[in-house]
């Protein structure tokens, strides 16, 4: 660890991650964090861009560090950082991805409320993203478990009225409400239904899929892609409908 010192308080450091950045002012920068202790926090670093800073390179997404701040309001200000001299360095779709989890974060997590078990599963999938360890899988695996984080999980294995759900039954999903079967006439008339991740809308799908996405076994290509449908459909319902910047980079 490098020891940066930006401020006079001596409180605790935690450990966290940059999530995103922007500039303030002509030297400073206003950083969202993700801390193991206190969730989700906007800090203000004052300085670190001026010439005499020497790890203003280190305030990028990914970067691991241990930092206090200090303040009462929305806006805290940093009095202390050490940055791992080892972080997170992603390149090409592995970038984008990771991008689309760091905002998946500052959109949809409060501030100051650390969720259980959240910073390990961020770690794990920015380690998955950087080796180019079954990325998709690794990505799919930590929409599921934010959704359940934020009080949103979604149950794979019944219906909205609690009945199991059934291999050879074709469903439909409704954000807010779940999984509700069709009739034998329906998927007799239409067959085996193709859903596109840009479909935010009802979807249907084949229980024998949403049971191998309950067991999060993602490695044939049709799972993936209704897991994809569906957790993109429940984030974009969150979001409000308003689209994720990462998302029109790439598309995983």
């Amino acid at each position: 660890m490098s020891r940066e010192g930006i401020g006079g308080d001596d409180n605790e450091l935690s450990a966290a991650y940059v999530l995103h950045t922007r500039k303030y002012r002509d030297t400073s920068l206003i950083a969202e964090l993700y801390t193991k202790d206190h969730g989700r926090v906007a800090v203000l670093a004052k300085g670190v861009r001026s010439r005499r800073a020497v790890r203003q390179a280190s305030w990028q997404p990914f970067t691991p560090l241990l930092v206090s701040y200090t303040g009462r309001g929305d806006l805290k200000t940093v009095t202390a950082a050490e940055f791992s001299n080892t972080g997170f360095r992603l390149e090409g779709d592995n970038l984008i991805m990771g991008l689309y989890v760091n905002e998946l974060m500052v959109r949809l997590l409060a501030k100051n409320d650390p969720l259980e078990n959240l910073f390990g599963f961020y770690q794990e999938v920015l380690k998955n993203l950087m080796a180019g360890d079954q990325c998709l899988i690794s990505l799919r695996k930590f929409e599921m478990f934010l959704l359940q984080a934020l009080g949103y999980g979604i149950d794979f294995e019944r219906t909205a009225m609690g009945e199991p759900i059934q291999s050879e039954t074709y469903y439909e999903y409704q954000v807010g409400h779940g999984f509700s079967a069709l009739s034998e006439r329906w998927y007799e008339d239409m067959g085996d239904v193709k859903a596109t991740p840009d479909e935010f809308r009802v979807v249907r799908f084949k229980g024998k899929m949403l049971l191998e996405i309950a067991g999060q076994d993602f490695s044939g290509p049709e799972v993936s892609n209704s897991a994809k449908v569906i957790l993109r459909t429940t984030f974009h319902h969150l979001l409000g409908g308003k689209p994720l910047m990462s998302r029109k980079l790439f598309v995983r």
